[in-house]
């Protein structure tokens, strides 16, 4: 397994509630998007990760990886919620969480908010997750086409988030990999400013990964840059 992570500002923001990890040895790979003002979303975005990574384990049997994934989300929930409670300018911090674990060609998935994760195989861009958003339960409502969304003044506003009062609601996806499938992960920053189309043919290139996720933040930034700009990319390895 092969990765390699970017997070950067952006052009507008004054700093980066986006946070990142990524582990091949464990194949954890995670990107947090942060909110809540006066730094109270790096905050957000940054406990969480801290302390799913000290809840989770990859040592137990594999049916029960699941399980403790979900655990360990709840488990950063709760010190989120409990951190933006003891101080006053914290108020109302989240964050979205999207982390894969890839382990013997498989993935599991789990994820809370905006960000995304997606599948690149044989030239094709598909996103596994389902944006837990304001515009995409819309949607679901046939209120709102895919193309309306993308542009909807609203879609920025997400209705689950790791750092909620009420017992964390997060979504599971399995997938099985193959040999040059590359994964990404990715805060919204890229996904509102580069759309699906592009970021495929950037990936169809074939560059190192390194370059393909420098090309990826470079594109968010020339469109704009409104946001900070979070990209995960996780290569399997090609069979010989």
């Amino acid at each position: 397994m092969e990765s390699v992570g970017i997070s950067e500002i952006g052009l507008f923001r004054e700093n980066n509630e986006d946070a990142i990890y990524r582990d091949d040895d464990k194949g954890i790979y995670i990107v947090a998007d942060g909110m809540g003002g006066h730094k109270a979303g790096e905050r957000a975005s940054h406990l969480a990760i801290e302390t799913f990574l000290a809840s989770f384990s990859t040592n137990g049997q594999t049916e029960d990886l699941p399980d403790q994934l979900v655990g360990a989300m709840a488990k950063a929930n709760e010190a989120v919620y409990k951190e933006s409670q003891a101080e006053e300018t914290k108020q109302g911090m989240g964050t979205t969480f999207t982390c894969a674990l890839v382990q013997q060609k498989r993935a599991i998935i789990g994820h809370v908010g905006d960000s995304r994760a997606y599948l690149f195989r044989d030239g094709t861009l598909r996103q596994i997750t389902r944006d837990h958003s304001y515009v995409m339960e819309m949607v679901k409502q046939g209120k709102l086409t895919l193309a309306e969304a993308a542009v909807h003044p609203k879609r920025n506003v997400i209705t689950r988030a790791v750092g909620s009062k009420e017992p964390l609601s997060s979504d599971v996806f399995f997938e099985t990999l193959r040999a040059g499938d590359v994964l990404l992960l990715c805060s919204d920053g890229l996904t509102t400013m580069v759309g699906e189309e592009e970021i495929a043919t950037i990936l169809e290139e074939n560059l190192p990964l390194e370059e393909a996720a420098r090309r990826l933040v470079d594109r968010a930034n020339f469109y704009g840059g409104k946001d900070n700009i979070s990209v995960i990319l996780v290569q399997c390895e090609v069979e010989p």
